[in-house]
């Protein structure tokens, strides 16, 4: 793989910032695959793993609407964390406001509706 751009800040504990790669046609096959993109969700979920986040911004951003509809879930529901890596993908390009925006709105509606089932 080829680097295009690489940038080495830190928030939140991720590596928020990465080198974004042009990819093999294999390469780009598996990112289609909707078993990829749950595995990545799943390590993604459970570790914070910031390839694995990375990979499911890339899936966000597929000509594919059912590979950006799975994308856009699991972010979803990993929470929180998912808030830092869509604002840097947008800070840095990787994705546009329409890519990012309705994943975005999700996480806020999900952080308020529990913080209002909290108290």
């Amino acid at each position: 793989m080829t680097p295009v751009r690489r940038s080495a800040a830190v928030t939140i504990g991720i590596p928020m910032d990465r080198t974004k790669y042009s990819r093999s046609d294999e390469e780009a096959d598996l990112a289609l695959d909707p078993g990829y993109i749950l595995g990545c969700g799943l390590v993604w979920g459970r570790t914070g793993d910031p390839e694995a986040g990375w990979e499911l911004i890339d899936a966000l951003g597929s000509p594919e609407p059912h590979i950006r509809s799975l994308a856009h879930r699991v972010l979803v529901e990993s929470g929180e964390q998912s808030m830092g890596l869509l604002e840097e993908a947008l800070r840095t390009g990787l994705l546009t406001s329409e890519e990012a925006g309705s994943c975005m709105t999700d996480l806020f509606y999900l952080a308020r509706t529990s913080n209002a089932i909290a108290h």
